[in-house]
């Protein structure tokens, strides 16, 4: 029960963790990792966008139905599983997880998130 507890806390916590549409940005550095950095030229947009879903982005890194961030690299595994190191079961059901889930990235926007179950002409309130 305690690693259910933390799992579903650490996908609560990176789902709600929200920041201020267009006021970070992604910067990658020269090993190829991003990071989040506040724009130069930011501003705090006005009342009326912050209180609709457009005003606002994720600034955590999406949980996939994985557990991690991101997908493993399928060229990698594949060769591992011909070298016997890994099962092709695993590579083939990595690859059909990954084809019905596709990656998110950080900053992305949060109106799309949960829409097939939002009823037509709901508020867009974050709240």
């Amino acid at each position: 029960e305690r690693h259910l507890l933390r799992s579903q806390i650490a996908r609560i916590t990176a789902t709600c963790t929200l920041a201020v549409k267009d006021f970070y940005e992604m910067e990658e550095d020269d090993d190829g990792k991003k990071t989040m950095k506040e724009k130069e030229d930011a501003a705090v947009p006005g009342p009326d966008e912050l209180k609709t879903e457009g005003g606002w982005c994720h600034c955590a890194p999406f949980l996939l139905s994985t557990g991690k961030s991101s997908w493993p690299d399928l060229e990698k595994l594949q060769e591992k599983a011909e070298e016997g190191l890994i099962s092709e079961d695993i590579v083939r059901d990595l690859q059909k997880q990954q084809d019905n889930e596709a990656a998110h990235e950080m900053l992305e926007g949060i109106e799309e998130d949960l829409a097939e179950l939002k009823p037509e002409g709901a508020e867009t309130s974050p709240a």
